[in-house]
Formats: structure tokens, sequence, C-alpha cells
């Protein structure tokens, strides 16, 4: 499905999801409002990828939910609309890319509902036989 993707009501680019269900990701091809966001969507991807994005990093499971966390940081704040300017809801939608001109931003969409995430109980053995409850990773 093609969705635009805007902030602050500016529409910086489309992108295409597969599917609107659990972490959709996808390729932003911007438009004349990119401009408006492009040193924070590369400010984003400077923060999640240091070394660049092909690196990837290790992302405790105690940590807290990654989608989130990073939504609520710099490549946040961004909202979807589908083709007829119908808002689509979403938990969170994150925009970063690589540092340069030539890096496509990619848009990570969460339409997980909120009880996905939560952590959910397991049970754990303890040394002595009983039984306990641990957060899941």
């Amino acid at each position: 499905m093609e969705l635009h993707v805007r902030y602050a009501g500016v529409s910086v680019g489309t992108t295409t999801l597969g599917a609107l269900t659990g972490l959709a990701h996808g390729v932003l091809t911007p438009s004349s409002g990119y401009e408006l966001v492009r040193a924070q969507v590369e400010d984003a991807g400077r923060q999640l990828a240091p070394n660049g994005l092909v690196a990837r990093r290790y992302w405790p499971p105690t940590s807290e939910d990654f989608a989130e966390l990073v939504a609520s940081t710099v490549a946040g704040g961004y909202e979807l609309e589908d083709l007829r300017g119908m808002r689509v809801s979403a938990a969170s939608v994150a925009v970063f890319a690589a540092l340069g001109r030539e890096a496509q931003p990619l848009v990570v969409v969460d339409f997980r509902p909120h009880a996905a995430h939560e952590f959910a109980a397991l049970p754990e053995i303890d040394d002595a036989g009983g039984g306990r409850r641990r957060p899941a990773a």
C-alpha cells in the first residue's frame, strides 16, 4: 500500500508498505517537503548506526521496545496518510537515513497493538525447584 509520510502537516515523501501489520518498513521516496526534515533524518541515522547503516547493532531484549524508543527520539514525529488523504493509524513512525545526498531514507512503522509492547510472563524454575516468573525477552 502506498502512503504519504507527513511531518508537521507537510508531506515529506511516500513509501510503499507490503502489509499494515506488525513492524513494517519501506523506502521513503522524498518529495519537495523532504528538505524540511533532511537534517533530522540524517541525525536519526547517525544515532541508530554510527558506523553506517550496513553495520548492525545488537538490541538487548531486556531494553525498552525498540520501535517506541526510536520514535520518541529525533527519528519520530511522523504521520501516515493514504492516497485519499485519510490518516493511517500506527503506534509509531520513524524515518532515518545514512549520511549523504545519495542515501535512501528508510521508514519503519509500528502497527502492533499496544499489548504486544508489554512483556509476557514466562515461568522459570529457581534453584530450589519452585516456580517464579520473569519477563520474556
